[in-house]
């Protein structure tokens, strides 16, 4: 195919957004990888495929620097990958007079308790939360408002990444100590711990593509998380939706109401919510694709792509406009994150391959390896394994879905306690990472 001379600048390209280069290559337009920093951090570097690029430009904190190489490319589009890639692109897009939505609500695109503030201050419904560098603060604020819980995180991670629910100062100091002064799962260091009220509700995901004129809903997501002894919140399964109801117009609704307060205007938003009985509340948004988006997939259930309808965005702003509202997947599809809760070297993977017989089983996103350690899953940088069940009747998902939670009661892996090398685990992003 003939390339455009309009090359396409993508920031962290890692996890769910190593899809964008060939997706954006199928239209004609070569790719330039941006680098936010080096190295990549451990956690991301099998899912990087440099060889989807043209070039890599290594962002050494020198804007101009980096705006130089893009220009000499003749970049006329930058997209952010993942979470860590949001901000840099904000800057480099604004300073080159390009599609940006801006810097001036970059922090609080990344930062979670800026975040709140932002959509509170936009008159919609946020979680009471506050930020601490000490685990008396926190303490101190769950007794002020008398909560019986709180949830206690990183201010600015993904992947679950170190989420407890804590009930009783013991629980509060361990996951402080836990998070505070850490290295988190992005790469970045702790300086201070996000502690909000424990909200009660379904959780929902609602993915979208924006432009200022068009907002397109891609996803509908019901996220159902199991939470183990150690306070740990482990993902379960993620339910795709065919149909909007009552319900969901009112999540969509109040999503919109969170895009506009944080102004993605511009490109993916991938919102994480809950409906309670009070109506929906945002647990937290991300100015980039769902970590768990699979181009192939929605392919195959008939739905929309949010990776495809962020190129046409892009590139073609008409073409997205003027198209329909995208059509939720038409079969049923359920993501189901395995969950370990043994340790030690894997020999053999019989029960995988159980899984694979199963009547709806699509596909597997395994995260470890033959002769690598099996972790015990405490955050989606742990899980074993993604498993994507298909099919048209949900009796039939729902069955394989019960029979896969049985298999791994009974041992997915073969495992012994030898000392032999790690498999570096692939994490999908967002809220899977």
């Amino acid at each position: 195919m003939k390339m455009s001379g309009e090359w396409v600048a993508i920031v962290d390209a890692y996890s769910s957004a190593n899809q964008f280069a060939g997706a954006f290559k199928e239209r004609g337009y070569p790719c330039v990888h941006v680098q936010s920093r080096s190295p990549i951090p451990d956690c991301y570097m099998k899912s990087f495929m440099p060889t989807d690029f043209e070039v890599n430009v290594v962002h050494d904190g020198d804007l101009r620097r980096t705006i130089a190489e893009l220009k000499k490319l003749g970049v006329k589009h930058v997209i952010a990958g993942i979470e860590t890639g949001v901000e840099l692109a904000d800057q480099l897009s604004e300073a080159m007079g390009l599609v940006t939505n801006g810097t001036r609500m970059s922090p609080p695109r990344r930062n979670k308790f800026e975040m709140m503030e932002a959509v509170r201050k936009h008159g919609l419904r946020a979680i009471r939360s506050m930020k601490a560098k000490s685990p008396s603060a926190i303490i101190g604020w769950m007794k002020e408002n008398k909560f019986e819980k709180v949830v206690i995180k990183p201010l600015e991670s993904a992947g679950n990444d170190n989420v407890a629910v804590c009930s009783n100062e013991a629980q509060v100091l361990e996951a402080f100590l836990a998070i505070f002064g850490n290295v988190n799962r992005l790469g970045l260091l702790n300086k201070e711990v996000l502690a909000q009220e424990l909200i009660e509700g379904t959780e929902y995901v609602v993915n979208t593509v924006n432009h200022p004129e068009k907002r397109a809903v891609t996803d509908v997501i019901i996220c159902r998380k199991v939470r183990i002894e150690d306070g740990s919140i482990l993902y379960d399964r993620d339910d795709y939706l065919t149909e909007i109801g009552p319900t969901e117009k009112s999540l969509i609704e109040y999503t919109f109401g969170v895009l506009d307060a944080l102004e993605i205007n511009h490109g993916p938003g991938h919102a994480e919510l809950f409906m309670t009985k009070d109506g929906p509340v945002l647990t937290e948004i991300a100015a980039r694709i769902d970590g768990t988006t699979y181009r192939t997939l929605s392919r195959e259930v008939g739905g929309a792509s949010q990776v495809e309808l962020t190129v046409a965005s892009y590139i073609n702003p008409e073409e997205f406009l003027n198209s329909p509202p995208p059509v939720l997947a038409v079969k049923h599809r359920v993501l189901i994150c395995l969950i370990s809760q043994s340790e030690g070297i894997i020999e053999d993977m019989p029960g995988i391959r159980e899984i694979e017989n199963l009547p709806s089983f699509y596909e597997i996103s395994l995260k470890v390896e033959l002769g690598g350690r099996l972790r015990k899953t405490r955050d989606v940088f742990t899980t074993p394994a993604y498993v994507f069940l298909i099919h048209s009747d949900r009796v039939i998902l729902d069955k394989d879905y019960e029979t896969l939670r049985d298999l791994e009661k009974k041992g997915l892996f073969t495992i012994s306690s030898s000392d032999l090398h790690e498999a570096s685990n692939i994490p999908l992003q967002g809220h899977r990472t």
